[in-house]
């Protein structure tokens, strides 16, 4: 019989989770996954929606002052849109990892990362450039970037890793279950074009359960061991690890 993945309260110590995922006896089911996402989105429903209204505010008025900038300076620009996106985006998916937990979701939490903004930032745009290049070197390692790098900020937020290390243990936690990512991924994808179709209403529910899910798998994949970022603790540095 099929074995489903446990609840996070059964799964084994947190701190042999990391280990238990790369040597790929991780459990993963894809509408487990979705089913306990689901449950995050309704009991958190107000702070993650709320969370996402501001990112698609923030979103909204950058590519407003987009348009009124000369193309010399829009590559600025874009950089500076990294800086500002970055940490609130590691807000989100750590408000879907916090859900996970069984802890206090609030929405200002989305802005609990702002201390790591340069780190962030830095991982964002490796992750942005690996991707076009992988684009360009036929499609196909451009995909597997997207999806291998699904963990990156979250492990600089959580494990307070450096960039370079975050997106490698993200490869590498990826890399065993490539598969059931990409279609996860692709669910997701669809959901969000059909959520087009209903003139965006239908993203009211789908951009939560996004990063709810990623939120459930983080925590079933890698756990809360290592050090913890203080509220108070601006410190983005660390050593890899894994």
């Amino acid at each position: 019989m099929e074995q489903f993945p446990k609840p996070p309260s059964e799964q084994p110590d947190n701190a042999d989770s990391l280990q238990r995922t790369l040597d790929g006896k991780y459990q993963f089911d894809v509408q487990s996954v979705f089913s306990r996402a689901n449950d995050l989105v309704k009991k958190h429903f107000s702070a993650l929606v709320q969370a996402c209204v501001l990112i698609f505010l923030v979103l909204v008025i950058m590519a407003l002052i987009m348009q009124g900038i000369q193309d010399t300076f829009q590559a600025i620009f874009q950089i500076a849109v990294v800086l500002v996106i970055a940490p609130l985006q590691t807000g989100l998916y750590m408000m879907g990892v916090s859900a996970a937990r069984s802890q206090h979701v609030r929405v200002f939490d989305l802005f609990k990362y702002l201390p790591l903004t340069i780190v962030l930032a830095l991982t964002h745009l490796i992750t942005i450039i690996l991707t076009q290049l992988g684009t360009v070197l036929f499609i196909i390692p451009g995909i597997y970037m997207v999806v291998a790098s699904t963990f990156a900020l979250i492990l600089v937020a959580d494990r307070q890793l450096t960039a370079v290390s975050a997106i490698i243990l993200s490869c590498r936690i990826v890399n065993r279950y490539f598969w059931q990512m990409l279609l996860l991924l692709a669910i997701f994808l669809v959901l969000i074009l059909v959520s087009i179709l209903t003139f965006g209403f239908g993203l009211i529910w789908v951009m939560p359960l996004y990063f709810c899910a990623i939120g459930v798998l983080y925590e079933d994949m890698v756990g809360q061991s290592g050090p913890q970022l203080d509220e108070h603790d601006s410190n983005g540095e660390s050593t890899f690890d894994a």
